[in-house]
């Protein structure tokens, strides 16, 4: 079977990648950075999209596989621009699906966390509430404090209507090594990132003592997440293969097993809570 060509190793097709070159061809799209040449193991940073490419690839050899890194907002471009594009680990926004078409759900992530720096942990203690969450709304309508996100990323629709696009308060950055950078340095008080990358990030910094991390008050779920393709022939057809392997794997898919091994102890625990019946 053909197998996905290994994305880490394509960061150079970023920003010349063009239309998909065969209608049988799938270019994946896995979410990285805006930096050419980034050397990071990105089976680390992004378990879910670069297991479940792999999961995909195998069974649809129907189609040619090529993987490409690219920021969300690169991705989003490719795929609503051409046809044969895939993204893996993606939230559903009404806005992306006029764009794209949607797998079934894949499975389910922890929410986004504030990311702060430690030293300054006292200052957050007026917007937090007894189980030590952040209220986003309180910080952005009662403080003077500046953020950042990334350029292109979706958040729950709750946090959208917090930040909206063009908020003076909220820097949108292509890349987010740059807003840890900044953090660090103090040009920016919080970053708003996804649990898992939020770990990955603070893990692999020089200094990961910096940085802490808040839950969110306005978001308290699980998010769920799918796979988007292109709007055309190819992306329908993958999207339908995609679709029979998301049944395969199952509820205890080798994506979710790679998910819950990226995370530290803690919101291990959290997930397994937040994942229960209720």
């Amino acid at each position: 079977m053909r197998r996905a060509l290994p994305g880490w190793l394509l960061s150079a097709l970023l920003l010349s990648a063009g239309p998909a070159e065969a209608a049988d061809g799938i270019t994946w799209l896995l979410i990285g950075p805006a930096l050419e040449g980034d050397a990071r193991d990105y089976r680390a940073a992004e378990p879910i999209g670069a297991v479940s490419i792999d999961y995909f690839s195998d069974r649809m050899d129907e189609f040619t596989h090529r993987t490409v890194i690219a920021t969300p907002m690169r991705a989003i471009s490719l795929a609503a621009g051409g046809d044969g594009y895939c993204i893996p680990e993606v939230l559903w926004s009404e806005e992306r699906a006029r764009q794209l078409v949607f797998s079934r759900p894949m499975g389910r992530a922890l929410p986004h966390r504030l990311v702060v720096r430690r030293d300054r942990l006292e200052e957050w203690s007026r917007f937090r509430d007894d189980d030590g969450h952040v209220s986003l709304r309180s910080l952005v309508a009662e403080s003077p404090m500046h953020g950042a996100r990334e350029a292109g990323a979706i958040l729950a629709k709750d946090l959208e209507a917090i930040l909206p696009a063009g908020s003076p308060k909220v820097a949108r950055v292509i890349d987010f090594d740059a807003a840890y950078r900044m953090l660090a340095a103090a040009r920016v008080d919080w970053i708003i990132d996804n649990a898992r990358q939020a770990a990955y990030f603070i893990s692999h910094a020089s200094d990961p003592d910096i940085y802490a991390s808040l839950a969110i008050a306005e978001e308290t779920a699980l998010q769920t997440y799918y796979t988007a393709c292109s709007k055309g022939a190819v992306g329908a057809r993958a999207i339908a293969g995609i679709d029979k392997a998301i049944e395969a794997a199952g509820p205890f898919s080798p994506w979710r097993a790679a998910y819950l091994d990226s995370l530290d102890a803690q919101a291990r625990l959290d997930f397994e809570r937040m994942d229960r019946p209720r």
